[in-house]
C-alpha cells in the first residue's frame, strides 16, 4: 500500500515537473516584468518536484544482513526480518509525509507561476497575443479599398 502511494506521488511530481517545463518554455519570449517573476517561480515549481522525485534508501532487507541469520534459529530470524519490515514500514510512511509536502509546495507554486505568467501577458498584451505585437498598423501590408 504504501510503496503504490509513494509511486503514485513519484508519478504526479513527474508530471508537475512535465508542466512546468513547458509552462517556462513557452512564456520565455512574454516581456512583462510579472511574467518574468512567474517564469522564476516556475522555475522554482520545477526544481521542488525534482526535490519530492528525490530517491530513496531502504537498507532494511539487505543480502548481507540476512546471511548473518542463516545459520541462526528460524525463530530469530523471523523476528528479526518482522522488526527490520516494521521499520521499513515507519521509514516509509515518513519518506511518503516528506514527498507529500514537497509535491504540495511544488503545485502550489506552479499555479502561482501560471498565474504571474498568465497577468503578465495579458498586461504586457492588452490582451492580444504576442504575435499581434509584432504587426501594428503602420507596419506590413497595407491593404487599398
Amino acid at each position: 500500500m504504501l510503496w503504490t502511494s509513494v509511486d503514485a506521488i513519484d508519478t504526479k511530481a513527474g508530471g508537475v515537473l512535465a508542466f512546468g517545463a513547458a509552462v517556462i518554455a513557452i512564456a520565455r519570449d512574454v516581456d512583462s516584468l510579472t511574467a518574468k517573476v512567474g517564469i522564476g517561480v516556475g522555475i522554482a515549481a520545477v526544481f521542488l518536484a525534482m526535490w519530492a522525485l528525490f530517491p530513496r534508501r531502504h537498507p532494511y532487507l539487505s543480502p548481507d544482513g540476512l546471511r548473518n541469520y542463516l545459520g541462526a534459529d528460524i525463530t530469530l530470524a523471523r523476528r528479526q526480518v518482522w522488526v527490520a519490515e516494521a521499520a521499513m514500514v515507519s521509514d516509509l510512511a515518513e519518506i511518503l509525509r516528506r514527498k507529500a509536502r514537497r509535491l504540495g509546495v511544488a503545485l502550489a507554486a506552479l499555479v502561482i507561476a501560471v498565474a504571474l505568467i498568465a497577468t503578465g501577458t495579458l498586461v504586457s498584451d492588452g490582451g492580444a497575443s504576442h504575435r499581434s505585437r509584432h504587426h501594428r498598423s503602420g507596419s506590413g501590408a497595407h491593404h487599398r479599398p
